[in-house]
């Protein structure tokens, strides 16, 4: 809660006093919400992830809902085995392809975008991306095209470190 106080205060400009209010509440699908006692509403939708020792989010606008996803890469993990279990066809031919940064471009984006839609894993898993995604590389982006909507994706590999 610390830091999305200190990023309400220092990126959105809101009072101190707002911000020491602002609470995270859930809907009954689970989605999180910003939401303050002073004003008594939701107030900004906001997508939490975490891995490792890592932490972020995304806020956005009542009506523009956002999915955020964070993984830690260095981590081992089988991720042939792992795309064999979650992964359409073709999504294991672009991992076995490209490697295990494939494999997080295409969790992460399946993250995000259940966390957009409000859905859960099985959601996530049952979207296929295959033939979406653009070859991994430090810094991509994708358009992908899911329930008749564009979304851009996103990957950035890189960390901050923030200290307050």
């Amino acid at each position: 809660m610390a830091l999305l106080r200190k990023a309400l205060v220092c990126e959105l400009n809101w009072p101190r006093v707002s911000a020491l209010q602002a609470h995270i509440h859930h809907h009954a699908s689970g989605a999180p919400y910003l939401y303050t006692k002073e004003t008594a509403r939701e107030l900004l939708h906001i997508s939490i992830s975490h891995s490792g020792k890592w932490v972020g989010f995304a806020l956005s606008p009542l009506g523009q809902p956002v999915g955020f996803d964070l993984e830690v890469i260095s981590k081992k993990r089988d991720v042939l085995g792992l795309s064999q279990y979650a992964f359409s066809d073709e999504e294991q031919v672009y991992v076995s392809q490209n490697g295990a940064l494939a494999f997080y471009y295409l969790w992460g984006a399946k993250e995000a975008l259940a966390k957009f839609f409000g859905e859960g894993l099985s959601f996530a898993l049952g979207l296929d991306l295959g033939g979406q995604l653009g070859v991994p590389k430090k810094e991509n982006e994708s358009i992908v095209f899911i329930k008749g909507e564009r979304f851009l994706i996103q990957h950035t590999l890189a960390a901050c470190r923030i200290d307050f």
